[in-house]
């Protein structure tokens, strides 16, 4: 993934508002200044886009959720257990972790419901554990579940709940793509299941997060 994942910060003076998500994202992706700084595959054409948005629920605090894996797609050492090989979409599954999180018939893939699986964080987990076309997979798990965990902490923003001492997440995340006449352009014009885009919108301080990823050969 090193080079395709791509993660860039902006800041809106607006009071954002959920309802009008769409236009926020049309109007972003339409900015002039957006526009020559965001980092993409292929470029976003002259033209307006149209934006597709779909809300994404971000609501989880820490990673408690994969500790279900040890000692089911792992070793009780944390260490990953091979599978024969099998396919999902344009993907070669070699180990259990990865069946837990792809293929709806494994065994393991009740480990998660599907609410959680909804969740920005079990996205996130997936779409790092899958990576990019050349990727050498790793056999230890925490080894994703800690970059997951940085990368979660770095762009969703959390406070404390008023009179308590508990925290919430204020970010709200989008799954994003923008069309061109009809055909999508970004994240990029070929679609792949670990090719994505995400808003991650934090309304308080008016920031909002292009999170991006195209699936390829990355950099080595």
């Amino acid at each position: 993934m090193k080079g395709r994942l791509r993660c860039q910060c902006f800041s809106f003076d607006e009071t954002f508002k959920k309802h009008e998500v769409k236009e926020f994202a049309t109007m972003f992706f339409n900015d002039s200044v957006v526009r020559k700084i965001l980092e993409t595959e292929e470029g976003l054409p002259l033209n307006d886009c149209d934006v597709t948005v779909s809300n994404v629920p971000c609501t989880l605090l820490s990673m408690d959720i994969f500790n279900r894996c040890v000692g089911t797609v792992t070793h009780r050492t944390g260490r990953i257990k091979f599978c024969f090989e099998e396919y999902y979409e344009s993907l070669v599954i070699t180990d259990c972790l990865k069946r837990a999180l792809c293929i709806r018939e494994s065994e393991f893939y009740n480990l998660f419901t599907r609410t959680e699986r909804e969740e920005f964080l079990f996205r996130l987990f997936k779409h790092i554990v899958i990576g990019g076309e050349l990727s050498q997979p790793n056999e230890d798990l925490g080894v994703y579940t800690n970059f997951v965990k940085n990368l979660y902490r770095d762009i969703v923003s959390v406070q404390k709940i008023p009179g308590s001492e508990e925290l919430k997440v204020v970010s709200l995340v989008y799954d994003v793509r923008v069309l061109s006449n009809n055909h999508t352009v970004y994240p990029a014009s070929k679609a792949h299941v670990n090719t994505f885009a995400y808003l991650i919108v934090n309304p308080i301080k008016r920031h909002v997060i292009a999170l991006s990823h195209v699936y390829g050969v990355g950099q080595f």
